[in-house]
């Protein structure tokens, strides 16, 4: 009985081994050999992108917004020299990028500025 629960164990292992290869050979042939992956964010691209406030903030304080970027959703620390408070789920532009912080306007003084020309 111990011997066929050891040959069953074994298999087990060995299913599970063959079937994780299979799914990473297949994995690396979905990506393609262009795609490189990198964890870090190139800030600078985060700019022209729209956010949604997540914690409010003003000229004063920091806030934090979310984005999407390359089909991932990310959190950023936000300033504003705007006076305007920002509230939870106030749209955002990104108008700049540095030290890890974004500078944003509000939506609508996008609006307002691009319908002034």
């Amino acid at each position: 009985m111990n011997n066929l629960l050891l040959q069953i164990l074994i298999i087990s292992v060995i299913i599970g081994i063959v079937v994780s290869l299979i799914f990473v050979i297949f994995l690396k042939i979905s990506r393609g050999k262009k795609q490189t992956i990198s964890s870090l964010l190139d800030s600078h691209k985060l700019v022209g992108l729209f956010g949604t406030v997540q914690i409010p903030f003003d000229n004063q304080t920091k806030g934090k917004i979310r984005v999407n970027f390359q089909g991932s959703i990310i959190d950023l620390m936000a300033r504003s020299n705007s006076a305007q408070q920002f509230l939870i789920g106030d749209e955002v532009f990104v108008i700049e990028a540095q030290n890890n912080e974004v500078w944003v306007i509000p939506k609508e003084s996008l609006k307002q500025d691009w319908r002034q020309k």
